[in-house]
């Protein structure tokens, strides 16, 4: 139940996460795989409030009980989170580390599809520096994964960032099939996915 909750923290908001660190800290349920993920739902939360530092001081928790668990696969989710707040605070140094890190565990436990993500932050990372080159040459490797492997959501997520990029550099026209490509492919605006 935990485990489906923090899945669903995003939609149904911190009364899950408040859920499961109440049973946490009633003693009910003590399994470190859960409070690592329940600390997660916690930056998540901080995060979708703005509350960037309380978000970072999470997800750092998560990182640490992860690691201690010996949890690749949540180490690897609290590296994400790590990088997405510092990607909030414009941090492209900090992104690149944790999108690294997150990178290599997803590669060390053998699932292409978790490499997306850190991959797409790295993009970002690039975009941030400046390096606008070595952004659309990121986003374009990470889509053509995210394609190969099925992932829908990070692919229109990847189009979106690569036109960005092109608008940044002044290639509307570009930009704007980047755009129409994830209409075609996810709708206008669906209610059926709001990451898209």
């Amino acid at each position: 139940r935990a485990v489906i909750l923090s899945r669903m923290s995003a939609e149904i908001g911190s009364s899950a996460a408040a859920e499961v660190l109440s049973t946490i800290k009633a003693g009910r349920l003590t399994l470190p795989r859960v409070e690592v993920l329940a600390r997660l739902m916690e930056a998540n939360e901080y995060h979708t409030r703005r509350k960037v530092v309380a978000a970072r001081e999470r997800a750092l928790d998560a990182l640490v009980a992860a690691e201690a668990a010996g949890d690749s696969l949540l180490a690897q989710r609290a590296h994400e989170v790590l990088a997405l707040v510092a990607l909030s605070l414009a941090d492209h140094r900090l992104v690149r580390e944790h999108a690294r890190c997150a990178l290599a565990l997803a590669r060390r436990l053998g699932a292409p599809t978790l490499e997306v993500v850190p991959r797409h932050r790295l993009a970002w990372a690039d975009f941030l520096a400046g390096q606008w080159d070595a952004a659309l040459r990121g986003v374009a490797e990470a889509g053509a994964l995210a394609r190969r492997v099925g992932h829908s959501r990070g692919l229109a997520y990847l189009l979106g960032a690569q036109a960005m990029v092109l608008a940044r550099r002044g290639d509307l026209a570009a930009a704007a099939t980047r755009v129409a490509e994830v209409r075609a492919g996810f709708g206008d605006g669906s209610p059926a996915d709001r990451h898209v």
